[in-house]
């Protein structure tokens, strides 16, 4: 019987998922077949091109760790770090221990969200997050803690899109950037890089005298230089061109059982038999709301990644709820 009532729960909240979701699918159909001055289009074309590029630099960075990282061992002992991520991401530990091969799309999803996650949030302390108040006020709006918020969404067993109000970019027309060196700070965001995604590497099962080579690799360095770069050269653009801007992540969460309506709103195609049922698991994507010349506007820049698992017994169903 409570089998049945969560597949009804999970059937309820499917349906206001699909709902948010075509109202966001709605509001980017919208901005698509608006015509923008040239000016508006070259700053938006920027945008989208530096953020589509951080998204598949992390991807890439992941994906070039994942043959050394395994999870954990059961009797691996609780230390300082596991312990701090285990408190920013409660209850992903146990998942990573566990050596069911069901779960093996689930875990490798939560590490790519966590890893890309760690990676923008890195990228927004160094982006001048200036936040535009009331009376044109500029203050300096803070670090904001993206990861928390990506744990919460990602363990939420809500069925919506979840934004993580990740208010990354926001600028004014600033005539300079509050840089001392440049070629400092790039140094140094490197470090910040390196270091965030040790805690990550460690939990998930890389042992230290692994870490080092990993991140000291020439092709590793490169990527985090070429993504540093990127961040710099769209950090000066968007201070002349942006009056602000606003990006949250987009992802649907890991474990929703999904039936083929929605899968086609996801993915615009048939994908399963119209009858069947899939497990849903993604990658983070990125929409973004730009203010440009005190016209708001909204898009989506990168749509989640959807891998699809056959339907699911009910005894994994459950698991998820």
């Amino acid at each position: 019987m409570a089998v049945n009532l969560d597949a009804h729960r999970m059937v309820q909240k499917q349906a206001a998922w699909i709902a948010q979701l075509q109202e966001e699918l709605a509001t980017t159909s919208t901005f698509l077949n608006m015509h923008d001055s040239q000016p508006e289009k070259a700053v938006m074309n920027m945008v989208d091109g530096i953020n589509y590029d951080s998204f598949q630099i992390a991807c890439n960075l992941v994906d070039d760790a994942t043959p050394m990282i395994s999870p954990r061992a059961p009797d691996h002992p609780d230390c300082t770090i596991c312990a701090t991520f285990s408190s920013r991401f409660p209850g992903v530990i146990p998942l990573l221990r566990d050596t069911d091969p069901r779960m093996d799309e689930e875990r490798e999803a939560l590490r790519v969200n966590i890893v890309q996650s760690t990676l923008l949030r890195v990228c927004h302390d160094f982006m001048q997050p200036w936040h535009v108040s009331s009376g044109d006020q500029v203050i300096n709006d803070g670090n904001e803690e993206l990861l928390k918020a990506v744990s919460d969404s990602i363990f939420q067993t809500e069925s919506q899109v979840v934004a993580a109000n990740w208010k990354a970019i926001t600028y004014r027309h600033l005539s300079t950037l509050k840089r001392a060196s440049e070629t400092i700070e790039r140094e140094r965001m490197y470090e910040c890089l390196c270091s965030a995604l040790l805690p990550i590497w460690h939990v998930y099962g890389l042992i230290d005298d692994q870490i080092a080579p990993i991140v000291s690799e020439t092709g590793m360095r490169d990527m985090f230089k070429y993504l540093i770069a990127e961040v710099y050269s769209f950090q000066k653009a968007a201070a002349q061109d942006i009056v602000s801007a606003e990006l949250q992540p987009v992802m649907v969460p890991g474990g929703i059982v999904a039936d083929e309506r929605t899968m086609q709103i996801i993915t615009g195609s048939m994908s399963t038999a119209p009858d069947s049922t899939i497990l849903c698991t993604t990658r983070i994507g990125l929409r973004r709301i730009t203010r440009v010349a005190g016209d708001a506007k909204v898009t989506l820049l990168m749509r989640p990644e959807v891998f699809v698992t056959p339907a699911l017994t009910p005894s994994l169903v459950a698991r998820h709820d």
